[in-house]
């Protein structure tokens, strides 16, 4: 994404919002999957907000989650990711 002014702006930080997540099936594990490891890889700290247990529980059993951590809100996300 670029700015007004054409210049990159660096991405630190990717919260996903889980709210409407009712379940993971292989396929979406996968797509996500790619898209995590290239965040990560690429310093991209993830963060998952309002994620409920089953999603949660999804996330863990497709490996999904790695070191990120999880979030009540988005705010608390971004308060925390933001710094």
């Amino acid at each position: 994404m670029l700015a007004p002014d054409d210049q990159a702006v660096p991405v630190h930080a990717l919260v996903l919002d889980c709210s409407a997540v009712t379940g993971i099936g292989t396929t979406a594990a996968d797509v996500a999957g790619e898209a995590l490891d290239w965040a990560r890889a690429n310093g991209v700290e993830v963060g998952f907000s309002r994620a409920r247990a089953a999603t949660r529980a999804d996330l863990e059993h497709f490996d999904l989650v790695g070191g990120s951590r999880f979030f009540p809100s988005n705010r608390a996300a971004v308060a925390e990711l933001g710094r």
